[in-house]
């Protein structure tokens, strides 16, 4: 996974470095003799990789248009169809996120009390169930062999179905996007635990005291934080890689990239036509500090390539790899 890819050139060299790697390996098991494997055969494997093993995000949607249209690019078949690449190259902010487990530890918009009581707020199973099935529905889509455009068709109705707003998976998300709103509330007055735990137990059809108007008021002003900032809450978007199974640990064999290498502070600046800005860089800095998912040295100004190692550090699966310019 590349988590800042751009326009995906470190995806594209990926893309051909695994498909002269597996290549490599077709000649050490006798599978093939060197020079056997024409363009066309090469063109194959490139195809296959892509669909199966490389992963993206970016948080501008047009930079992840042009990393889709790189790979289709560098995978082209002439008497095959597009590949369906849309539900492994994501919109999204790659640093702001949660898990379930996050939701647990603490409220959103509180200060990490990581040695605190945990909230109980669902069943420890429920989440994994619903990973799992998610996994399943990704790992077919991924596998299955783009032969024809009703095919890729077929994909893009089955990714809509897992994903609608009626499914496991999206209430889900919905009560991920809760948590991290809360440090992005513009006025400050975000849900306190009280309505915190009740909004999270209504979005997971769990009994509510809430009255319905102010339950509604709130998770749509919930939405529509999330979608301004692009909450990406990793192990939803990418099931097929944090669910567990026996045969693989949960992460990412490799995380690659060049993130970005900016200050992220809001205290700094006069100009009205930066407030906005600086507003999202607060919002951004008090997530960094209070949410508890990043352990970085937070009393100074962070720099958004810390944030990108130690996110990296999450997302890789036990003894992969990392590799970061």
């Amino acid at each position: 996974v590349d988590p800042a890819m751009g326009s995906g050139a470190f995806l594209v060299a990926a893309c051909r470095f695994l498909t002269h790697g597996y290549e490599q390996a077709l000649i050490r098991d006798g599978s093939c003799a060197p020079g056997d494997l024409d363009e066309a055969a090469r063109t194959a494997i490139r195809r296959t990789i892509a669909e199966r093993c490389l992963y993206g995000v970016d948080l501008n949607p047009m930079a992840v248009q042009l990393a889709r249209l790189s790979l289709w690019l560098a995978t082209l078949a002439a008497d095959k169809p597009l590949s369906f690449l849309d539900h492994h190259l994501v919109a999204g902010h790659s640093l702001i996120g949660a898990t379930p487990e996050d939701v647990a530890r603490q409220p959103g918009g509180a200060r990490s009390r990581r040695r605190s009581e945990r909230l109980t707020l669902f069943d420890e199973t429920e989440f994994p169930a619903t990973l799992a099935h998610a996994a399943l529905v990704m790992s077919k889509v991924s596998t299955e062999p783009d032969e024809s455009a009703e095919i890729v068709r077929a994909k893009e109705r089955t990714i809509h179905t897992l994903k609608a707003d009626d499914s496991s998976l999206s209430k889900w998300k919905a009560a991920l996007d809760l948590w991290c709103a809360a440090w992005f509330w513009s006025d400050g007055a975000a849900p306190g635990r009280t309505v915190f735990v009740d909004l999270v137990s209504r979005l997971l059809d769990r009994p509510s005291t809430l009255p319905d108007r102010v339950a509604t008021e709130l998770l749509e002003r919930s939405k529509t934080i999330a979608g301004t900032h692009r909450f990406l809450h990793w192990p939803l978007t990418f099931p097929d890689v944090f669910a567990a199974a026996p045969d693989r640990p949960s992460g990412f064999d490799a995380v690659i990239g060049n993130p970005p290498w900016d200050m992220v502070r809001g205290d700094s600046g006069v100009d009205d036509t930066k407030v906005g800005r600086r507003l999202e860089a607060r919002h951004m800095t008090d997530f960094v500090r209070q949410s508890g998912i990043y352990q970085v040295e937070t009393r100074a100004h962070v720099n958004l390539y810390q944030l990108f190692v130690e996110r990296a550090l999450q997302l890789v699966r036990p003894g992969g790899r990392i590799g970061l310019v």
